[in-house]
């Protein structure tokens, strides 16, 4: 029945099920705009460490998770392996999760030694390093 089905290279899978994650990898993709457009084009970077001029951002969605373009990266890319239903971009989306784990520890060093205890309060506040209410 190939109406009610996608076929991908590895395997076929329902479309309702292509469907949903592609909703969901939507709504992160979403999620992780907003972090962009929250935080500024102009501190956006690909190192740990903040640029010169950067300032800490603690409103918008910023105020729910620490690290929000690097969920909706994840959650984004998990969601397109899950689609395809093919192991090695799920086995890929959590190597990214891993490296982006081990990233957020090095960038919130940094983050601390620059912006020293309001960066710690805002630690505080704000527990959640990539999703809201889980981790």
């Amino acid at each position: 029945m190939i109406a009610n089905r996608c076929r991908f290279p590895m395997t076929e899978i329902p479309v309702h099920w292509v469907v949903c994650t592609l909703r969901v990898e939507l709504t992160w993709l979403i999620f992780d705009a907003t972090g962009v457009l929250d935080l500024g084009i102009r501190q956006l970077s690909i190192w740990p460490k903040p640029t010169p001029e950067s300032e800490l951002k603690t409103d918008g969605i910023y105020a729910q998770v620490r690290h929000p373009i690097y969920s909706g990266v994840l959650v984004s890319t998990l969601g397109y392996a899950v689609a395809t239903g093919s192991p090695a971009r799920i086995a890929l989306a959590g190597a990214l999760a891993y490296f982006f784990t081990r990233k957020i520890q090095v960038e919130e060093d940094f983050l601390e030694e620059k912006f020293g205890d309001d960066y710690a309060d805002y630690r505080q506040n704000v527990p959640f390093k990539l999703f809201p209410k889980l981790f």
